[in-house]
């Protein structure tokens, strides 16, 4: 009588001692999937107390069989409680990074990827990984999370590898587009955006729109003016008209720093067409041509709605 009464007081005064009772049950069991299923509301209740998880973060063989489930890792990666634990414990990030189905279940999920967008160490992990990144760029619920994050972009705008599945994702693109912190780190690391501009370009014509597409001749406001909206990708053929230094044609990002400086000489040429890709920036950038020589071509791309 008194073991029973003693196991419903360590039941009702922590959730801790139940729930190591029903991990052991779970390790133990044949098919763990049956059993994820059968105690899922147990399982998602107790991993967002901040006790059961720090618990549990330091049951490698433990965690290592929730992480290793799919049941069990979707239940994680929806909690912000669980996914903080994980994260923030060097043992637990080891066999987080080991689980199995990680880049296919971990992207899907607001809260595992809110807690990893705060992370410059996991995010330049992520970064470095053609398939972490591949799947991070595939979904939106992933890449509206990092592209919020100047943190996780600043990883991904470092990272030539994160900025290749970047740039093929149509999906990772919109997201970026329509976010300030996204759009300044990229900004910010020109020379890598301009490295993947052709990629950029062939994913969005593929099925965004083209706004506008017009020529631009010196310092022109009305030019500016039309390309300050609506929210796009900006993409140009920059010329002028002959070699000489006494005067610039500039694409400058809307925050200021510099995308590209027009040296190719091309004549008294007013293109009409995209012949040549030489730059990608978003609406609101400025084109600073200081002699009516100075040609730009000019196209809009505005993701789908």
């Amino acid at each position: 009588m008194f073991s029973v009464l003693q196991n419903f007081l360590n039941q009702f005064a922590s959730p801790v001692p139940y729930f190591q009772l029903k991990m052991i049950q779970m390790a133990a069991t044949v098919n763990r999937d049956i059993w994820f299923q059968n105690n899922a509301d147990l399982f998602a209740t107790s991993i967002n107390d901040v006790d059961v998880m720090t618990w549990l973060i330091t049951q490698p063989d433990i965690l290592d069989k929730c992480l290793n489930n799919s049941f069990g890792l979707t239940m994680l990666a929806q909690s912000t409680t669980a996914s903080t634990a994980i994260l923030t414990h060097d043992p637990a990030v080891t066999l987080w990074k080991q689980a199995t189905n990680l880049w296919s279940i971990w992207p899907n999920h607001t809260a595992g990827m809110t807690v990893l967008a705060k992370s410059s160490e996991l995010m330049s992990y992520v970064a470095a990984s053609s398939t972490a990144m591949t799947a991070v760029a595939a979904s939106s619920t992933a890449m509206t999370a990092v592209a919020a994050s100047s943190t996780a972009m600043t990883a991904v705008a470092a990272s030539s590898t994160a900025m290749t599945a970047v740039a093929a994702s149509s999906t990772a693109l919109a997201a970026i587009v329509v976010s300030t912190p996204a759009r300044n780190a990229l900004m910010n690391n020109n020379a890598m955006l301009q490295s993947v501009r052709h990629r950029i370009y062939n994913t969005v014509i593929a099925n965004w729109t083209k706004n506008k597409f017009f020529i631009h001749k010196e310092n022109s406001p009305s030019a500016n003016a039309a390309i300050a909206s609506p929210v796009a990708f900006v993409f140009a053929l920059m010329t002028k008209f002959d070699s000489s230094d006494t005067y610039t044609n500039i694409l400058n990002h809307p925050n200021n720093m510099r995308a590209y400086l027009a040296t190719r000489a091309s004549g008294n040429v007013s293109h009409s067409a995209l012949t040549t890709l030489d730059v990608v920036s978003f609406n609101g950038a400025n084109f600073v041509g200081t002699e009516i020589g100075c040609y730009s071509y000019i196209e809009l791309w505005t993701p789908p709605a």
